[in-house]
This record gives C-alpha cells, sequence and structure tokens, in this order.
C-alpha cells in the first residue's frame, strides 16, 4: 500500500466515536479492498489504543489489552499492513 493521508477521529464521549468504529470494523475486508487500512485484531483495539494513550484518566480501564495498544496501532498504520 502506498503512502498516503492519515484520517484520525479523537472522539470526545457522544461524539459517534463508538458507532464510526463498529461501522469501520464491521465493513473492514470492503474497506481494504479499497484500499482503506483500519488497523486492529479485535473489534476493541481502538478503546484499548485510547486507555492506553490517557492511563491516568481511564484508570480503572486499564488491562493487558491496553498495554502497548497506542504503539501498535500507530506501527500498524505506520508499516501500512492491516493487523497489528
Amino acid at each position: 500500500m502506498s503512502a498516503g493521508r492519515v484520517f484520525l477521529h479523537i472522539g470526545l464521549p457522544k461524539t459517534g466515536t463508538t458507532h464510526l468504529q463498529e461501522m469501520l470494523w464491521h465493513n473492514k475486508a470492503a474497506a481494504t479492498a479499497q484500499g482503506l487500512l483500519y488497523p486492529g485484531y479485535v473489534a476493541s483495539t481502538h478503546f484499548h489504543a485510547a486507555v492506553d494513550l490517557q492511563r491516568a484518566r481511564y484508570d480503572t480501564w486499564v488491562t493487558p489489552l491496553a498495554d502497548g495498544a497506542w504503539t501498535g496501532s500507530w506501527s500498524t498504520c505506520a508499516a501500512g499492513r492491516a493487523t497489528p
């Protein structure tokens, strides 16, 4: 995949973030076929990445799945591959 643009939705609560993530996840194959990279190996990868990035704010939600989730997602995008 060639280098392209990155679209990053940084959603505050009630801005449609969860809906956007669910729609992209459920249509991942079709999006990939059209050249859209949506990283993650499970649907909740983006949630875990947000928790990883904001550990102090979401300290009660930190789980082993959050460890390194942000870095993994970013690395996946930088490398241009669909799963970390």
